[in-house]
C-alpha cells in the first residue's frame, strides 16, 4: 500500500466490525455510526446511481467510468529529508515509546523512516529509533484505526469527521511535517480511507466508496453494506464487504473469493497472492489465501478464542498479529511460511496489545498499545 517497497508492499486495514473502543471513549460521532452502517445500497437517486448501476453480488456499483480524475495531480518530488535509514534491529527492540500512553494502532514504513497513529494523531520516528515526531494532529472516530491514514511519495492523507457536523475533511501534510492542507470537505461522515493513486485517497464508511483525488476531486465509486477493508494496489483497487472479496474491474466490483463463515477484516498483498484475515464466527479468527484472479479460499492458519490485530505480507512470509488472545497466553506477533507452515512467535505482550503490522526489507515493525495503563504504548521492530 503504501510503501515504495519492491514486493513488500503492505497492505492492512481493519474491518468496522472489530473497530469498538476498548479503552476510553471514542469521539462523539461514533453515536451515529449505526445510522451510516446499516444502509446496504446507494441511493438510487445518487447522480451516479439509478438505471446505470451495475450489481455483482452484495455490491452496489457506480460510474462505469474511471474512479479517479481523468487528470490527476501527481505528488511533487519527493522531499528527502533524511538519507535512507536501515533498521538496524538485533532483536526485539523498542524504537519509541509513547508516554502518554495514547492507543496506538497504524504503523507503516517507507526508506528512513516508521509512520504510526495514535489517538493524538500521526506521528513518524526514525528506523534507528528515538523520539516521535507529532506530523498531525488529530483523534480517529474510533480505535483501532489501521486506516487512520494514507502515505505517498511526500505527503500523508487523512480524513477527520467535522466535531457536530455530518462532514468530512480530507487532509494533508507532508511527510517531514509543517503546514497541513484541507485537499477538500465532504457532506458525510467517512470513518476509514485508504491510498489511491497519484497522492489521492480511497475514504468510505458502511455505505459509500468514494475517490478523492490528491486536487481535491471526489467521486462516488459505489457501496455495499458493511464495507470494511479497501486496498489499491499495483493499479488495481480491490475491497472487502462482510464474507466476500471484490475487484474493480472498471465498470463493476466483481466477487473475486467468498468466506464460508465469519467475516473478512483485512488484506495484504504479494505479486500472485491476495492473503485475508477475518474473525471465524466462533470467536477466533484465521488467515486465508486466494489468487489474484480469484477462486476458493484456502485456509492457512487459524488460531480459537483470539483476536487479530493486523497482517503483512514480504517475499517470502505472512506476519499477524493475534491481539487479543484468550486461554492466558500474551498478545503476539507470529510469522509463517505462505502455505502456513514453520509457524515462529516474534514478539509477545504480556500487558499490552499487538495491533498495527508492517514489514521492510530487512526488519518488521509492530506497535503495542497499553491494557494496564501502567506500561507505556510502544513501536517495535525485530530482525526479520
Amino acid at each position: 500500500m503504501r510503501q515504495r517497497l519492491a514486493a513488500v508492499c503492505t497492505i492492512m486495514l481493519l474491518g468496522c466490525g472489530a473497530r469498538t473502543a476498548l479503552f476510553g471513549e471514542t469521539e462523539d460521532i461514533t453515536e451515529d455510526a449505526g445510522s451510516v452502517i446499516d444502509a446496504a445500497t446507494i441511493d438510487s437517486s445518487s447522480p451516479l446511481g439509478g438505471d446505470d448501476a451495475s450489481t455483482t453480488s452484495d455490491a452496489t456499483v457506480t460510474d462505469a467510468g474511471t474512479i479517479f480524475d481523468a487528470t490527476p495531480i501527481i505528488d511533487a518530488a519527493p522531499m528527502i529529508d533524511a538519507a535512507p535509514v536501515l533498521c538496524a534491529a538485533q532483536g526485539v527492540t523498542v524504537l519509541t515509546d509513547i508516554s502518554n500512553n495514547a492507543e496506538v494502532d497504524q504503523v507503516t514504513v517507507d526508506d528512513s523512516w516508521v509512520y504510526y497513529h495514535d489517538n493524538n494523531g500521526v506521528w513518524r520516528v526514525s528506523k534507528s529509533g528515538g523520539m516521535g515526531t507529532l506530523l498531525a494532529p488529530g483523534k480517529a472516530p474510533s480505535w483501532p484505526d489501521l486506516g487512520a491514514f494514507a502515505l505517498s511519495d511526500n505527503g500523508i492523507t487523512w480524513w477527520q469527521i467535522l466535531n457536530g457536523q455530518m462532514k468530512t475533511d480530507v487532509k494533508r501534510v507532508p511527510k517531514s511535517g509543517g503546514a497541513t492542507t484541507i485537499v477538500t470537505t465532504l457532506p458525510d461522515y467517512f470513518f476509514y480511507g485508504a491510498g489511491g493513486p497519484a497522492g489521492g485517497s480511497f475514504i468510505w464508511n458502511g455505505k459509500v466508496l468514494d475517490s478523492v483525488s490528491a486536487g481535491g476531486v471526489q467521486k462516488q465509486v459505489g457501496g455495499a453494506a458493511f464495507l470494511s477493508a479497501v486496498s489499491y494496489v499495483d493499479g488495481e483497487l480491490y475491497t472487502l464487504a462482510q464474507t466476500s472479496l471484490y475487484h474493480w474491474d472498471g465498470m463493476t466490483f466483481q466477487t473475486l473469493a467468498m468466506a464460508n463463515n465469519g467475516y473478512l477484516e483485512l488484506m495484504a498483498f504479494d505479486a500472485t497472492t491476495i492473503f485475508l484475515a477475518g474473525s471465524d464466527g466462533n470467536g477466533g479468527f484465521g488467515v486465508s489465501s486466494v489468487p489474484r484472479s480469484g477462486g476458493a479460499l484456502t485456509s492457512i492458519f487459524a488460531v480459537p478464542l483470539a483476536y487479530m490485530g493486523g497482517l503483512a505480507v514480504d517475499a517470502d512470509h505472512v506476519y499477524v498479529a493475534n491481539r487479543i488472545p484468550g486461554n492466558n497466553m500474551p498478545s503476539s506477533l507470529m510469522r509463517m511460511d505462505k502455505d502456513g507452515a514453520n509457524l515462529t512467535t516474534i514478539g509477545q505482550a504480556p500487558s499490552s496489545q499487538i495491533v498495527g503490522v508492517a514489514v521492510d526489507d530487512l526488519c518488521i515493525y509492530w506497535t503495542e498499545t497499553t491494557n494496564t495503563g501502567k506500561t507505556p504504548s510502544r513501536v517495535m521492530a525485530a530482525p526479520k
